[in-house]
């Protein structure tokens, strides 16, 4: 039995909303106002609230920014039912992460039309939810032990090297040795960061609250300090060909360009790509790298001329998923390109790959530079 707190500090209101709704086969929780409320749901979280807006204390618009500032409570559905109707009104309530809005007075089966609907729709995001994280364990279940156990291995190797009494080093073993350390270190902080990463955009557009809750933290963001992209984006660039020794294959056109952005996240978005592309590619062969702005878009595009992959590959790009791994060996957990696509849309961008086998690979990030993202 699906459970709705009805939040009012009208006796009669909640009276009458507690008989139609228990008409329907629904349990009913009452509350007088919005203290009231958050003290009912710590103790049990309703599957909808059914909120008035004026009331003493904490009202309707102050209890649905606490719900909507805490992860245990943003996902709650909730329905403002006011006799404030005015078009103002109605525009913050639903800014504030409403996800309806009836006016009083109501009748019963507008009432419980818009519960049905918003319950229904939970159901399917729900579900949908599940089935992607099913799909993921066994994805992880199936990938993510041995991308775990290799650096692991490596790290547990020399250190059981350097136990023995009976071996001594050199200068330049010593940094060999450090060099190893470091590498493997290094791989596994990065698959587990990305790991995570992608389990929380996964969560976040799997749940249209989570994702309105993004943008609306994104929009807070890009109100602050532009970032310099070419800076960013540089940086990472160099750091990956030094790391591969081919800073001759590098080839960097990208413009001088500042907008709205998390610094983290393009700094992660070049990561993939541009580490992607060394990977696939043979030495002595270019990556090549522009970034500029097209109208209201960032274009940033990642060249390389490795060997490729067919377009049922592109189609199948996800979560721990690599093409011909048994073929080439390389390392990797197959996040990289599901974490761009990712932010990519939750910034309202989109990202093309055009790829031919043995010859090339063409990455297109596109975003909007106004903050003006589509992605809720």
């Amino acid at each position: 039995m699906k459970r709705i707190l009805v939040v009012d500090d009208d006796a009669t209101v909640r009276l009458f909303l507690s008989r139609i709704l228990e008409m329907h086969d629904y349990a009913v929780e009452i509350a007088e106002d919005g203290w009231g409320a958050l003290s009912a749901i710590e103790k049990s979280v309703p599957d909808l609230i059914l909120c008035d807006i004026n009331m003493p204390g904490l009202d309707g618009y102050g209890l649905l920014e606490k719900l909507q500032s805490n992860p245990a409570t943003v996902t709650i559905p909730f329905i403002f039912l006011s006799a404030m109707g005015e078009i103002p009104d109605v525009r913050r309530g639903m800014e504030l992460g409403a996800d309806d809005y009836l006016v009083k007075p109501s009748k019963g089966v507008e009432i419980t039309k818009a519960i049905e609907t918003r319950l229904a729709k939970q159901d399917i995001w729900r579900r949908v939810y599940q089935e992607k994280m099913d799909e993921l364990r066994k994805d992880v279940t199936r990938l993510l032990p041995h991308e775990l156990l290799t650096p692991l291995t490596g790290i547990m190797g020399v250190a059981s090297l350097l136990e023995d009494d009976r071996v001594t080093f050199n200068p330049s073993q010593i940094r060999e040795i450090a060099e190893i350390l470091t590498f493997s270190a290094e791989r596994l902080k990065r698959l587990i960061h990305n790991y995570l990463l992608f389990v929380e955009l996964e969560a976040i557009l799997s749940n249209p609250e989570a994702r309105r809750k993004r943008k609306q933290n994104l929009m807070r963001h890009q109100g602050s300090a532009p970032v310099d992209v070419k800076g960013t984006i540089s940086s990472v660039a160099e750091s990956i060909a030094r790391n591969c020794r081919r800073e001759e294959d590098l080839i960097n056109r990208h413009d001088d360009i500042t907008f709205p952005v998390v610094g983290d996240d393009l700094r992660k978005i070049a990561e993939e790509l541009i580490d992607n592309a060394f990977r696939y590619s043979a030495s002595g062969t270019p990556v090549s790298i522009t970034g500029f702005i097209n109208g209201d878009r960032y274009v940033l595009t990642v060249v390389d001329k490795g060997r490729g992959m067919t377009a049922e590959q592109i189609d199948s790009i996800g979560a721990f998923i690599q093409f011909g791994r048994e073929e080439f060996e390389q390392q990797g957990s197959g996040l990289g390109l599901s974490i761009v696509k990712r932010l990519a849309t939750l910034y309202g961008g989109d990202l093309k790959i055009i790829s031919e086998t043995n010859s090339s690979t063409k990455v297109t990030l596109s975003l909007p530079v106004n903050g003006d993202s589509n992605s809720a």
